[in-house]
């Protein structure tokens, strides 16, 4: 019996470890729940009510922080406005127009026709006769107390809005600005990509912001004001892998109305906004992923409609440089023609004569027999003594922001750069471009000079005249 009763206690202990396990378990199983429960709910809590207060507040104090600079924007658009208003009711031939109109000064435009030329002129409105920097060039006192700093200053203004100028004609007056404008995109179109960038010009760099929607690219300025746009992507032509400051960074976008912008990003961002614009396939787009500038033109059959006459030389050489990464947006990536005339002295040209032709197999700096030799005699002796310098034949460089403005002098908006490359003043006299036969026998004779030409040579007669009279 009493081995009955042990063995009956023994089964009793071991049932009672298992009921008490199992309420153990399940208490703990409860405990589990519950904590995964009140997890949920605050997780739940923070995405429906703490994390959207926090964006909202977040939204609104930077909204409230950027109010001073949107009103500043707004303010500078109406202004802007109001001045294309006074100058169209007011300039000649219009309703208030002045009997005797005060002369005029012009400046170059960036409209270009359908074979990349500029060739349009519009009034330059903030003209500088850029006294101080003729002064300056001949040593004389600058001490003048109605003109101190005046024109300096003025010229200063010009490096920020001659650009702006070219807008004012096609500028909407009723262009939101600020966070209005982002407002304004349309509910049918999504915004799929948003970057920092900077858009580069021939007078400045505007900091920004690029953003791409399903139908449309917008750029917002920081500050500058009258310099956002946007176009619709059905209307994008061309995007080209472009370099800035040596850098792989940028892009340059070109329209069917032949207009084009020049962006900077940094590298990676520019990979990423090239590729999502390619994926969104505008339809006018002729060129679809990177390709190299030889895969480009090959693609383009540019060559085989130049041998068969379908394009002409400036045309056929405006589309290399084009594909080449030359620019009309950046001095120092500026397009490059080439001399193709030797003969600068007789009164009559035979084109017929091949001898009036320069052999275009050679380099610029390698035309002239006596030059060769002297060329090659440097490079072979050449040795840096710090092991720094590699040999050359060639001190400078064929194109340069130099050498443009060098031959552009005469024209706004590069008089105001040229000013500005020569620190506040016009370079020597006996330096400056002022006749083709000069220039052609100081490269051809000179072991200095190797500059080629800019297709402003084959266009553009204006830059030949003094017509602002510097």
């Amino acid at each position: 019996m009493h081995v009955k009763y042990g063995y009956e206690h023994s089964g009793s202990s071991s049932a009672s470890g298992r009921f008490w396990m199992d309420c153990l378990t399940g208490l703990t199983d409860s405990l589990r729940k519950k904590d995964r429960a009140h997890e949920e709910s605050c997780e739940k809590f923070d995405e429906q009510i703490t994390r959207p207060f926090k964006q909202l507040q977040d939204s609104q104090r930077e909204h409230v922080k950027s109010l001073p600079k949107q009103q500043e924007h707004q303010k500078n658009n109406v202004t802007r406005q109001w001045k294309v208003l006074k100058r169209m009711l007011m300039s000649e031939r219009s309703p208030w127009g002045r009997g005797s109109p005060r002369e005029s000064h012009w400046k170059l435009s960036s409209t270009e026709n359908f074979h990349r030329m500029r060739i349009k002129l519009t009034q330059n409105y903030l003209f500088t006769p850029h006294t101080d920097a003729s002064r300056a060039r001949d040593n004389a006192d600058t001490r003048d107390a109605r003109e101190s700093s005046v024109p300096v200053r003025v010229a200063k203004e010009a490096v920020v809005q001659n650009v702006d100028e070219d807008f004012l004609e096609v500028e909407d007056p009723g262009s939101p600005t600020g966070k209005e404008r982002q407002r304004a995109i349309s509910e049918t179109e999504r915004s799929v990509l948003g970057e920092v960038c900077e858009l580069i010009t021939l007078m400045d760099i505007v900091p920004g912001k690029l953003e791409v929607t399903t139908t449309h690219v917008y750029f917002y300025a920081d500050e500058t004001a009258g310099r956002d746009f946007q176009w619709p992507l059905s209307e994008l032509r061309e995007v080209h892998l472009r370099r800035h400051n040596l850098r792989r960074s940028a892009l340059e976008f070109f329209l069917i109305d032949q207009t084009n912008y020049f962006l900077n990003f940094n590298k990676e961002t520019r990979h990423k906004v090239y590729r999502k614009i390619m994926s969104l396939r505008p339809r006018n787009l002729y060129y679809i992923g990177a390709r190299s500038p030889a895969n480009l033109l090959k693609a383009s059959g540019l060559t085989d409609k130049w041998v068969h006459r379908e394009i002409s030389n400036f045309e056929y050489l405006m589309q290399l440089n084009t594909i080449a990464g030359r620019t009309y947006n950046d001095l120092s990536q500026y397009p490059v023609f080439p001399w193709v005339l030797v003969d600068y002295d007789s009164e009559e040209l035979r084109l017929d004569d091949p001898a009036v032709y320069r052999d275009l197999s050679k380099p610029v700096g390698a035309l002239n027999p006596e030059r060769v030799q002297s060329l090659r005699e440097r490079y072979d002796t050449f040795e840096d003594p710090c092991g720094i310098i590699a040999k050359f034949h060639y001190g400078s460089h064929y194109s340069s922001s130099a050498g443009v403005l060098h031959y552009l002098l005469r024209v706004e908006p590069f008089t105001t750069l040229h000013v500005k490359l020569q620190s506040g003043k016009f370079d020597c006299a006996d330096r400056q471009f002022h006749n083709i036969p000069s220039s052609w026998d100081s490269m051809y004779a000179k072991g200095g000079d190797v500059k080629e030409l800019i297709p402003e040579f084959f266009y553009f007669p204006d830059f030949l005249v003094n017509s602002n009279r510097y």
